[in-house]
Order: C-alpha cells, then sequence, then structure tokens
C-alpha cells in the first residue's frame, strides 16, 4: 500500500488533500513525517556525498579536509594536519 497524507497540508499555496497518494516530488516537498501514514513505496533517499576538495590550491586547506573528512564519517585527530586529514580519507576510500 502507499503511503498518503494523513491530513491536508498546504504547501506553497498548493492544497493537498488528505488521502493524496505520496509522489517523489511531494516526498521531497513534505518532510514532516507526521504528514504520511502508511509505508512509503518509493526507494530511500540516498545520503548525499559531499564533494571532495582540491587537494592543492585555493580550497584546499586544513579546515576544508577536516569538514569533508568527518561529513564521510572519518574520525579525524584534533591534532590533525592538512596531509594526514587527506591520508585519512585516502584511507577510508581503499577499504571500500
Amino acid at each position: 500500500m502507499a503511503r498518503v497524507l494523513a491530513l491536508t497540508v498546504i504547501v506553497g499555496g498548493e492544497t493537498l488533500p488528505a488521502g493524496t497518494e505520496e509522489t517523489p516530488a511531494l516526498k521531497a516537498r513534505i518532510t514532516n513525517p507526521v504528514a504520511w501514514q502508511g509505508e512509503s513505496d518509493l526507494p530511500a533517499d540516498e545520503p548525499e556525498t559531499p564533494e571532495e576538495p582540491p587537494r592543492g590550491g585555493p580550497g584546499s586547506g586544513k579546515d576544508v579536509w577536516r569538514t569533508y573528512a568527518e561529513g564521510l564519517g572519518v574520525e579525524v585527530p584534533a591534532d590533525a594536519d592538512r596531509d594526514a586529514i587527506v591520508a585519512l580519507v585516502d584511507a577510508r576510500s581503499s577499504e571500500k
């Protein structure tokens, strides 16, 4: 059974009555789980993979790499320098 709106919802000035079936567009627009009832037949959202920063030049600093690494779930020691962070990311990539 498809997931449907459990109640009437107004999104961007558009009224969507209770019972409206879920579509990918509606799923993206209505993210509050309280608005829905039933199980979704749509595929789960894929987690967004952050874009790797440049390895040299502008935008390749330690803070950028730390944010990128942590976004991938890599544990970065507080005292790690940029090269160590890049090595941790590379090691994670080679494990896959």
